[in-house]
């Protein structure tokens, strides 16, 4: 049987010295986003002062399931915004240059719609699909209607018309923390790039 490690998985330390929750804001933050937000149970004030590109929003209803942590992060965003970026705080092994090519390709399909976009772009490796994912505004009031612990799956299999795929030389889309076990395989070992599939 498998040992879940619970929220403090998130405060395990790299050999760097740096925790699975630093590495993966410090990833966030280092690009472009207009904005960053990270939803938590309760108000923290270290991550408040450590992050400042970081907005803390509290969800009170943690408990209830993975929903309302995301319709708290999808409520608390900029009116404005065209698109969210649904990252996991226990995956801080996804490459920048993933995040990058992820957001290249929304953006795209943003500009041919000359709106808020309906796009729903997922990276892929080896043809697994994995995390984060960006959805676009249009579906808003979708992952509003989200109940228990689901992510957004629903609504991606609901409009699988709009989903576009990204495949990544990158299996840090695949990788998270859930147990003692992901720890001791998955803390130590590098991300491994992978050759693209070729068109023959």
């Amino acid at each position: 049987m498998k040992s879940g490690l619970g929220a403090h998985k998130l405060f395990l330390q790299f050999p760097n010295g740096k925790t699975v929750l630093q590495t993966t804001l410090e990833r966030y933050s280092a690009l472009p986003f207009a904005e960053i937000l990270l939803v938590v149970p309760e108000q923290d004030f270290f991550l408040t002062t450590h992050f400042p590109r970081v907005r803390i929003v509290v969800n009170p209803e943690a408990e209830s399931g993975m929903a309302s942590s995301l319709q708290s992060g999808v409520n608390a965003a900029s009116e404005t915004s065209i698109g969210y970026c649904i990252a996991l705080a226990d995956m801080p092994f996804v490459r920048s240059e993933t995040l990058v090519m992820l957001c290249e390709k929304f953006l795209d399909k943003a500009r041919m719609d000359k709106s808020s976009s309906d796009a729903i772009c997922v990276p892929s490796c080896e043809g697994k699909r994995g995390n984060p994912v960006i959805i676009g505004a249009t579906h808003k009031q979708d992952l509003m209607r989200l109940q228990g612990d689901t992510g957004a799956k629903s609504v991606l299999q609901r409009f699988s018309d709009n989903v576009i795929s990204v495949e990544t030389r990158d299996d840090g889309v695949l990788r998270d923390i859930d147990t003692k076990e992901d720890w001791e395989q998955q803390s130590f070992r590098p991300t491994v790039t992978r050759p693209l599939p070729t068109s023959s």
